[in-house]
């Protein structure tokens, strides 16, 4: 009798075992297809984003490799001017500024190696106009354009310049200088030669 009782415990055990091992199988199956389901709106965006610059950077045989081995001025210099191509890369704009009757955009690329680098490119009134009348746009989604870049960019650089930030202190008593602090950007200069709007959506 005992043993009886003994194997419809072990039974028993071994059902509930396997209800367990079933739960978490299909609680693990429902979280990675609702994890699968959340990402596939990013991963559209970055698709949509790579769509854009390679077809910006076929259209003018544009080099996208420029950010690769580059940490110093003249690794940059060697990327972006030396090959006499174009380059293309995504990225948004920072600021837009008028000098001597010539427009300037100022394009920060999704770029998040170290140091920074800034592109600082020569623009027509067309292209700064499509800039002001077309970005704004309620299906775009600002968080996205942010994080990846709302453009395509094809620019021909000219000059590549590093800025570097001091900030210093000065003790009163001994007139010692304390460096606090110190930030390195690239400036590469030259011709927006395109560009494209990347409006991404997540519905």
């Amino acid at each position: 009798m005992n043993e009886k009782f003994k194997n419809i415990v072990i039974a028993l055990m071994n059902i509930m075992i396997a209800l367990v091992v079933l739960a978490v199988i299909i609680g693990g199956g429902y979280y990675y297809l609702k994890m699968e389901k959340n990402n596939e709106p990013l991963q559209k965006s970055v698709d949509q984003r790579q769509i854009a610059i390679d077809k910006l950077a076929a259209k003018y045989d544009a080099s996208t490799k420029w950010s690769e081995n580059a940490k110093y001025t003249y690794q940059f210099e060697k990327n972006l001017t030396d090959s006499g191509k174009p380059i293309a890369f995504t990225g948004s704009v920072d600021d837009i500024f008028i000098e001597d009757n010539i427009y300037f955009i100022i394009f920060d690329p999704d770029y998040y190696g170290d140091p920074e680098i800034r592109f600082i490119l020569k623009a027509s009134p067309e292209q700064v106009s499509e800039i002001t009348e077309k970005s704004e746009n309620e299906d775009v989604d600002d968080i996205l354009s942010r994080l990846l870049g709302n453009y395509a960019v094809v620019a021909k650089i000219d000059d590549v310049k590093i800025a570097e930030l001091k900030i210093d202190s000065f003790l009163e008593d001994s007139f010692s200088e304390t460096e606090i602090d110190s930030a390195k950007v690239f400036y590469a200069t030259g011709n927006c030669i395109d560009f494209s709007i990347i409006k991404y959506q997540l519905k």
